[in-house]
């Protein structure tokens, strides 16, 4: 997987709530990326390296999309 330096994610969100899921989704993508891509990586993995590889998403604020000021939390409506 590609990764970047710690210090450049701005936000991280869990989904260790929805693992299940996302686990079951992640064939449905195979044909997204080519070689190297996330589905290819993870069909031989074990469930805790599935786990631990999709349990969280990692995310990096590019540019600024708004003079509101950044939100520190999300809020999930159900």
């Amino acid at each position: 997987m590609r990764r970047v330096p710690d210090e450049r994610i701005t936000a991280t969100v869990a989904f260790r709530p929805w693992l299940e899921e996302k686990v079951a989704a992640v064939p449905a993508h195979r044909t997204e990326g080519g070689a190297g891509n996330r589905p290819g990586l993870t069909a031989g993995l074990s469930a805790s390296e599935q786990e631990r590889l999709l349990s969280t998403d990692e995310y990096i604020r590019r540019a600024p999309v708004s003079a509101v000021a950044a939100r520190t939390e999300l809020t999930v409506h159900e």
